[in-house]
């Protein structure tokens, strides 16, 4: 590059290298999405997830289960003055294209509140072939949906099956990431003669006040946070969403 007068170079060549390297690196950077449980969530937990992704310069996200409540499709009861199962799922739809619109790849684990569709189904009698896919009746045709995922030997789960990540994890031998348990979030490494294992809970993006939250009041606030799993699964990051510096409407209006 032609040097000019007014050129100021912050960074030496292999600095400058460095930085591309690394921007340019195929290993994956995950960004994993605490439980959503749409439509009640925060809605500036999107602009925080965006930003941590720029941050750590992320190449896959992860969301790590029950994108979607379903609180009106509850085996438990559900609130009388909340919505219909059907205004639920219309702004659920809204919620979610959000993200669609600022994370168009997706890998999207299933939770329980995820399979009360399918169950409901069984309870009925319905047969499989008649329900449809996520992906298909909230237009995510990118996002690919799994019971639970491997990645560079770490593996993410919900949560509701595997127990909690530092119970699977030291069980398993293998380094988990789950939800599932909002008011969870840390990172622990656990050590054996051979090998060493991470277990992190990545915690929540979900609104406490809201009424399809409402079964856990009284208790623990949510632990309001995401995870980024660096290095080829060998660095396991748990961040705090500051509250205080998200306070303004979020940058992502509902679509």
């Amino acid at each position: 590059m032609k040097r000019t007068k007014d050129y100021r170079p912050r960074l030496n060549s292999f600095e400058n290298n460095l930085i591309n390297e690394y921007r340019n690196s195929k290993e994956s950077r995950v960004l994993v999405v605490g439980d959503t449980h749409f439509p009640f969530d925060i809605p500036q937990y999107l602009d925080f997830l965006k930003d941590t992704y720029d941050k750590y310069n992320c190449n896959r996200v992860v969301h790590i289960g029950d994108c979607v409540d379903f609180h009106a499709l509850s085996y438990h009861e559900s609130d009388p003055n909340g919505m219909s199962a059907g205004d639920e799922l219309s702004l659920a739809k809204r919620h979610l294209q959000r993200y669609y619109k600022v994370f168009p790849d997706m890998d999207v684990l299933f939770g329980n509140h995820s399979r009360l569709v399918s169950r409901k189904a069984m309870t009925s009698g319905i047969p499989r072939e008649w329900v449809k896919s996520y992906a298909e009746v909230f237009e995510v045709p990118n996002w690919n949906y799994h019971t639970e995922l491997v990645i560079d030997n770490v593996l993410y789960t919900h949560g509701d099956k595997s127990g909690k990540a530092r119970t699977a994890a030291k069980r398993d031998m293998i380094s988990t990431v789950t939800g599932h348990y909002h008011t969870d979030q840390y990172v622990e490494w656990f050590y054996g003669k051979n090998s060493a294992v991470f277990a992190m809970a990545v915690g929540s993006g979900i609104n406490d006040k809201s009424y399809g939250m409402a079964y856990a009041s009284g208790g623990k606030k949510s632990a309001i946070s995401c995870g980024v799993v660096l290095d080829a699964g060998e660095t396991p990051i748990c961040l705090r969403m500051p509250l205080e510096k998200y306070k303004e409407d979020s940058k992502y209006p509902l679509i």
